[in-house]
């Protein structure tokens, strides 16, 4: 904060004198002095950039499974210390997504995961179109509950690999047992589908980078108990540290490394768009900080919602550009300083003769 005292000082000393011209010549300096710091302080505070579309350069992806799990990661080919590595889990529906940048003192992690919780057959009592509090339940199907899921992991001709995840829905398999006498519907599906890249692909008209795993969930003929009930799919984000709302979702950030978590702004119920019905509930029961989306549709015999977990990694900060202020700075400067010694001649010289003629 230096400089803010030598303007301060240069400014009282001038006013002091600023009926000569060696007392503006001293604004002049003052000023300038606080203002060139000035700017040589802005140009240091400029902080990181989150860089938006982290596929630029080449990408390498490794990719394992089993019956039960797959495991990817994605790692840059110019920096192996930038990786993001996405762990599925059939039992529970979860995807783990971890984002790591440097290493040593430098190192980042951004640690969140995105879990298909449950699927919410209910009655709409306040007519808002959500489930929430004010509804009945009349049956939950909770993911990690429905019996018999299978998983699909095949490879793709561009080097990326195509998952699915299935699993059964039947009546019997929810919260509450069916109503006496009632015949069970028939069995339904949960599709849970996830696309991993190694480079840029065309997927349903836009440009998806590898840093990006898009996601869809697919509720195939859900067997409603009765005519007069909605269907909510809830989501489950929770992340290490905390999350941050973007403006389609969720993020875990930790230095220079970030975990985005993100829905698509409607999903296609029977092959047309709905607008989302969306609920978000915080859950503070849990010890990592979790939020709860609940996605709100009418009865139907398909429903797709997408969604998208991506990794993005800070950059470091521009190199300050050349400010054209400056150079028109420093010729001020001279002046004033030319200024101040024309003064001290007329005021040793010029002035005493004047005096005493």
């Amino acid at each position: 904060m230096g400089h803010v005292s030598y303007a301060a000082n240069g400014i009282r000393l001038g006013l002091m004198r600023f009926r000569s011209p060696c007392g503006v010549a001293v604004v002049f300096l003052g000023f300038l002095l606080g203002a060139s710091a000035d700017v040589a302080d802005a140009s240091a505070a400029s902080d990181c950039r989150v860089v938006g579309e982290a596929s630029a350069g080449a990408w390498t992806l490794d990719v394992v499974h089993d019956a039960r799990h797959f495991r990817s990661v994605l790692r840059a080919a110019d920096d192996p210390t930038r990786t993001a590595t996405g762990s599925f889990d059939l039992a529970t529906g979860t995807f783990s997504h971890v984002v790591a940048n440097g290493t040593g003192a430098n190192a980042s992690r951004a640690e969140a995961s995105w879990r298909v919780h449950s699927l919410h057959e209910y009655r709409d009592r306040d007519a808002d179109g959500r489930f929430g509090p004010g509804d009945e339940s009349v049956r939950q199907h909770r993911v990690a509950s429905l019996p018999q899921p299978t998983l699909q992991v095949l490879g793709r001709v561009d080097g990326g690999y195509d998952a699915l995840a299935i699993y059964p829905i039947n009546a019997s398999s929810g919260s509450d047992g069916l109503p006496m006498g009632q015949a069970p519907p028939l069995p339904g599906q949960l599709r849970v589908a996830f696309l991993m890249l190694e480079e840029p692909a065309l997927v349903d008209g836009q440009w998806v980078p590898p840093t990006r795993v898009p996601i869809t969930a697919d509720i195939v003929a859900f067997p409603f108990v009765s005519n007069d009930t909605r269907l909510a799919l809830e989501v489950r984000i929770e992340a290490h540290d905390g999350l941050a709302r973007t403006g389609g979702g969720f993020a875990e950030v930790d230095g220079f490394a970030r975990s985005e978590h993100q829905w698509g702004s409607c999903a296609a119920v029977d092959g047309s768009e709905y607008p989302n019905r969306l609920l978000l509930l915080e859950d503070a029961a849990t010890t990592d900080p979790s939020v709860s989306a609940l996605f709100n549709y009418p009865p139907a015999d398909d429903v797709r919602q997408s969604f998208a977990v991506t990794a993005a990694w800070a950059a470091p900060p521009a190199p300050a550009a050349a400010i054209p202020l400056a150079p028109f700075l420093g010729d001020l400067a001279l002046f004033a300083a030319g200024a101040l010694v024309s003064c001290a001649i007329v005021a040793f010289t010029v002035l005493p003769r004047l005096r005493n003629p």
